[in-house]
């Protein structure tokens, strides 16, 4: 998925590109942030 956006926007100045590219990021952390949590938690304990 964001190999794609790279490739769409080879020629797009660097902050059109990041503009795409954030979303993507936040959502994988924000999904990938409860398993994290969820592991974590449960070495503590």
């Amino acid at each position: 998925m964001i190999k794609g956006v790279i490739e769409q926007h080879k020629t797009a100045p660097q902050s059109a590109l990041i503009g795409k590219l954030n979303p993507i990021i936040r959502g994988w952390s924000n999904y990938y942030s409860a398993v994290v949590s969820t592991e974590t938690f449960n070495k503590l304990g």
